[in-house]
């Protein structure tokens, strides 16, 4: 018996500190590219290529990668594009008048789309899982209150995150598309460039805020908690998690991907992506996006992920925090 034991002991996986995760990122360089964050340099593998740019990314629950682009962008016409996770495209979604920025599911696998047609008309679109348009979400299309949509990202309960960079705010809307006003903290004081948003697993709000060369961090409350990093030759715009907490952000005009640790250390640079580096997308995440009302049991350590909750770490062992490192030499 005491063998035996011994045996099942020891057949027990060991679970590393850090979890994988894949990014992908679309650059200036017109493409999509996919990276490890598990080795040095992230083992960047290109698998779009277009004669355009794309700008935000989402990942559904099935691992489609989903990118969008406007006209604006040197595409032949606005729309969010459909790709396999091997690059493979596999349908396209249009509405008229819009170009996708931001991309996010909710937990039923709806996409939204923030729109951003760069003359300060902003709104939020919502398209069905099979790719049917249905029209603006909510109040995000009244008038004067969205003038610049970028980021966008679900909270806990299902409300809906939108990043307003024109207004220099944050905007909340309920998961019906109710108007719940800007994020208290988020003022053009505190957030004058507002790009890329996300949640970590206890609810908290990261803004990237390229403008000023930091990341700001809000309570599920709205409360700003101030700066939770920053670095003069940083501008961070993407932004995601990894399932340790680990936050991933391109930096953009440095054309990198950089990581800091749940407590705010800076551990390097993942990788370079070679060109302005725009949204990104991780899975699997820590952010999630539960059914509205849904119990959220953070006292077992359970997080359910975003974009339809496709992954949910089990009794989790409490959080190691590395030491700073470097990816590689920057």
């Amino acid at each position: 018996m005491r063998t035996l034991l011994t045996l099942l002991v020891i057949a027990l996986p060991i679970k590393p500190t850090a979890q994988a995760a894949t990014i992908y990122v679309n650059t200036l360089a017109n493409n999509i590219t996919r990276y490890d964050t598990t080795v040095v340099g992230g083992n960047p593998t290109n698998i779009v290529s277009a004669s355009y740019h794309y700008f935000g990314m989402a990942v559904d629950s099935a691992g489609n990668i989903y990118a969008g682009t406007g006209v604006i962008d040197g595409a032949p016409a606005s729309q969010i594009e459909k790709f396999s996770s091997t690059g493979a495209l596999l349908g396209v979604l249009t509405s008229p008048g819009f170009n996708p920025a931001g991309l996010a599911f909710d937990s039923a696998g709806n996409l939204y789309a923030a729109n951003d047609n760069g003359a300060g008309v902003g709104y939020v679109e919502k398209f069905s899982p099979a790719g049917v348009d249905l029209g603006v979400f909510g109040a995000t299309g009244a008038s004067g209150l969205l003038n610049g949509a970028r980021g966008i990202a679900f909270d806990p309960s299902g409300n809906l995150y939108v990043a307003n960079v024109l207004g220099q705010n944050v905007h909340k809307f309920s998961p019906t598309g109710v108007d719940l006003g800007i994020i208290p903290g988020s003022s053009a004081t505190a957030t004058s460039g507002p790009e890329g948003i996300a949640f970590d697993a206890s609810g908290n709000l990261y803004v990237a805020d390229t403008n000023q060369h930091l990341i700001r961090k809000f309570s599920p409350a709205g409360a700003d908690l101030g700066t939770f990093f920053t670095s003069p030759t940083a501008s961070p715009f993407g932004l995601g998690f990894d399932p340790s907490g680990n936050l991933f952000y391109s930096d953009l005009n440095n054309g990198l991907i950089r990581e800091i640790a749940p407590n705010g250390a800076d551990l390097g640079t993942l990788a370079s992506t070679g060109s302005r580096a725009y949204f990104m997308a991780v899975t699997p995440t820590v952010s999630f996006t539960p059914e509205p009302g849904s119990a959220w049991l953070l006292g077992l350590g359970l997080a359910a992920l975003g974009f339809s909750a496709r992954y949910r770490p089990r009794n989790r062992a409490p959080q190691v925090v590395q030491a700073p490192r470097k990816r590689f030499l920057d």
